[in-house]
């Protein structure tokens, strides 16, 4: 009893101790950039629902049953991003045309002769889903540190309102401090 004990104690401080992904990476690995089949881009992933369409493989699995026939599915994709940044008073503009496959599979349909079903279905493939790839470029010369920029943003906040990734943690590490801090006045 002792041993059951002891070891639903570890798994259950494993459990608590385990970290697998902050709420960014949960929001960002969550969210779809629908690809696919031309068709289901084309209608912008609403064939989930229908079915008939290889791309619904990763949103909707059962949508495989409305499949009569056998069916090799591959499309080719271009990728094209722009990104134009702005610092002090130059502007950098960085762009990317890629090529990729948005998705690439077979279905195997077999007509069933027995029972209430009307086809058997198999299939196997690659649908894109996501493209993780981010570049950002800027250039130019800046007339103080990052340091200047944290101060200012921090200028007329107390130190719990301050954001907590940015000037919040240039306060808390001591790289920017406030004379009202140190029981100072601004007069």
């Amino acid at each position: 009893m002792i041993k059951k004990i002891l070891i639903l104690g570890l798994l259950f401080h494993a459990v608590l101790a385990g970290n697998a992904q902050s709420a960014f990476e949960a929001l960002r690995y969550s969210t779809f950039n629908y690809g696919g089949t031309a068709r289901s881009v084309g209608t912008a992933g609403v064939l989930g629902s229908f079915g008939g369409d290889f791309s619904v493989l990763s949103t909707n699995p059962a949508g495989l049953a409305t499949f009569r026939s056998n069916e090799l599915v591959i499309t080719p994709a271009l990728f094209n991003t722009s990104v134009t940044s702005d610092f002090e008073n130059s502007t950098s503009t960085a762009s990317k045309t890629a090529f990729h496959l948005g998705n690439i599979g077979i279905v195997f349909s077999k007509p069933s002769d027995s029972g209430n079903w009307k086809a058997v279905n198999f299939a196997i493939g690659l649908n894109r889903l996501n493209n993780f790839h981010q570049r950002f470029e800027y250039d130019g010369i800046s007339s103080g540190t990052i340091a200047n920029s944290f101060l200012d943003y921090a200028q007329g906040f107390l130190p719990n309102d301050l954001y907590g990734f940015e000037e919040g943690l240039a306060y808390e590490t001591g790289l920017i401090y406030r004379p009202f801090d140190l029981g100072l006045s601004d007069d």
